[in-house]
């Protein structure tokens, strides 16, 4: 074996591992494997009905939204481990200063991008391959190799696109745009299953011919024509996209090794800080200390979190699970569904910021060493985190007023302070802060517990709402009380022994 390929397997079996070790240790990797394949049995059922709603239909263009579908969710992985791997690994600059070849550090970057997108995507590409073999037929099993060409294709061009917006950008807004345009495509492949049922039953009249065709007619166009046929195994389709897929690859490891030096570097380098004019420096360090303690620890504790240079791409999982679940909603009662984003939605966001807020302070030894009592730092940092999920919920409120449903809306506006202050007081008492080696790890909160919790209370929250529309207001009573309750007992929940320890 040649030193080039020696250095290659080394360098990329330390890549993955790092990436299956940041889950924690291994009861909490085990307990997240178990959480993915209880998520990944579930999503066959709405897998099933979306295909099963295609072949009812008569008219084309099923596959080849399926296929758009795929490669949204493949290219929404893609980004997310583009810029994590170039912004959140402290291996780069060793790397880079190393005598490994560029080119070597290159293809082990492509290779864990790509295997880890692979395996990123898994979980909602898999029930839509087992849905298509059993609804249309054993030939969809050529899928699973369009699916990894399709995610050698896209690889590339998801590092491609973080570098040029590095080079054209800049490394702090090209952070941010990635992240936008990451989290808008997985969202666009998540309400497309919620639509597909829609498109189907919707009808548009052809001039030309006088005659209804279903909306999803209009997706039976190239190139999703190609994907489709790949994935159902026609022979020069496949050919193509595989030879697409690995001349991707190829193409990627000589042209970007020039990029990736100068753009992993700016990436890498960057902390996020701008110039600051001093006045503006001088005003704020006096301004610092002419406010309040309650006042300073919770600004304190808002900056800590949105100066995390990956916020959206964390959020993105958060904001995107809710989307399948309250799609029909929506499609029921526009009032119902915006009242269940700001039920489910902000008990969730809560959730996720205070975690955040704990596990990016990297000081917690100073608070713990001040003579302010623990439970008022915890109590200043959950109220932090309750403060932007709170306003979006009352932004939502105002809109269902302006529909027309003001007791639904105070309902909306009450329930979502309450769910978000819930979350944060939960998620502050029981999420440990991380030790220096979990953050260069880049090791992520553990909240499952947490984060089922906000899901809970916010969906029965919102299922009484529907009740209350629908005319069942006893029902609708009793379940929005009992929500309030589970929520309201979250802060009897006491700090954690290692923070009374800290």
């Amino acid at each position: 074996m040649s030193r080039d390929r020696l250095l290659f397997r080394r360098i990329l079996v330390t890549d993955l591992r790092i990436f299956f070790r940041s889950g924690g240790d291994a009861a909490h990797r085990l307990g997240g494997v178990v959480l993915h394949l209880l998520m990944l049995g579930f999503l066959h059922l709405p897998a099933f009905f979306v295909l099963s709603s295609f072949t009812r239909s008569s008219t084309p263009g099923g596959a080849e939204f399926a296929a758009l579908l795929a490669t949204l969710l493949i290219l929404a992985a893609a980004l997310q481990r583009s810029l994590e791997t170039l912004y959140n690994r402290g291996d780069l600059p060793l790397l880079l200063s190393s005598p490994v070849p560029l080119r070597v550090i290159v293809a082990t970057r492509l290779a864990d991008i790509a295997c880890t997108t692979f395996l990123g995507s898994a979980l909602f590409i898999i029930p839509l391959l087992n849905a298509a073999v059993l609804v249309l037929g054993p030939r969809w099993l050529w899928g699973w190799l369009a699916w990894l060409a399709a995610t050698a294709l896209l690889v590339p061009l998801a590092l491609g696109l973080t570098l040029g917006a590095v080079r054209r950008l800049g490394a702090r807004r090209a952070r941010v745009g990635i992240q936008l345009l990451g989290v808008l495509t997985g969202i666009s492949g998540f309400a497309g299953f919620q639509a597909s049922n829609w498109m189907t039953r919707s009808r548009f009249e052809n001039p030309s011919t006088g005659v209804g065709n279903s909306l999803l007619g209009w997706f039976a166009h190239p190139p999703l024509t190609q994907l489709a046929g790949a994935a159902r195994g026609h022979p020069l389709s496949l050919t193509v996209l595989v030879f697409a897929g690995t001349g991707a690859l190829w193409w990627a490891i000589g042209r970007l090794t020039r990029d990736f030096a100068n753009g992993a570097q700016a990436i890498a380098g960057d902390a996020g800080n701008s110039p600051v004019d001093r006045r503006s420096l001088a005003n704020a360090w006096q301004g610092a200390f002419g406010r309040s303690r309650w006042s300073t620890l919770v600004h304190k504790e808002l900056r800590l979190v949105f100066r995390d240079p990956l916020l959206l791409a964390r959020s993105s999982t958060q904001i995107i699970m809710i989307i399948p679940g309250l799609a029909s909603a929506f499609l029921y009662r526009a009032s119902v569904g915006l009242a269940g984003v700001a039920l489910v939605g902000t008990a969730m966001s809560a959730t996720l910021l205070a975690a955040l807020m704990t596990t990016n302070d990297e000081a917690p030894e100073c608070a713990a060493a001040s003579p302010l009592p623990p439970r008022r730092a915890l109590a200043a940092r959950a109220f932090a985190a309750t403060i932007p999920p709170a306003l979006l919920g009352w932004s939502i409120a105002l809109v269902v007023l302006a529909l027309g449903y003001p007791l639904v809306a105070l309902v909306a506006a009450v329930g979502a302070t309450l769910n978000s202050g819930a979350s944060a007081w939960l998620t502050t008492c029981t999420v440990r802060p991380h030790t220096l080696e979990e953050r260069a790890k880049n090791k992520q909160p553990m909240i499952i517990g947490q984060t089922l919790f906000g899901m809970a209370v916010g969906g029965l929250g919102a299922g009484g709402i529907g009740l209350w529309v629908s005319g069942s207001s006893i029902a609708a009573t009793a379940l929005i009380g009992f929500a309030a309750l589970a929520a309201a007992a979250a802060f009897i929940v006491q700090p954690r022994q290692t923070w009374s320890a800290a």
